[in-house]
C-alpha cells in the first residue's frame, strides 16, 4: 500500500487538471444553451424579423468599448 501512495499524488494532479477544463467547456454549453432556447421561444412568439435582431443583441454579453476604471 505504501508504494501506492506517491503514485496517486501526480495521478490526481493530472486529471485535475483534465476535469477542470472540460467542466468548464460543459458548464458554459449548458448556459449558452440556455439563452439559445429563450431566443429561440421568443423568437417564435414575434412577427416581425427586425424584433428577433434586436432581442440577439440584447443577449449578446461582448462589450465594444474597452472599461474604463
Amino acid at each position: 500500500m505504501k508504494e501506492y501512495i506517491p503514485l496517486i499524488i501526480p495521478i490526481l494532479g493530472i486529471s485535475a487538471g483534465i476535469i477542470i477544463p472540460i467542466a468548464v467547456f460543459i458548464w458554459q454549453y449548458y448556459d449558452e444553451k440556455g439563452k439559445r432556447s429563450a431566443v429561440i421561444e421568443i423568437a417564435q412568439h414575434l412577427g416581425d424579423s427586425s424584433r428577433v435582431d434586436e432581442l440577439l443583441r440584447l443577449f449578446d454579453e461582448r462589450k465594444k468599448a474597452p472599461i474604463d476604471y
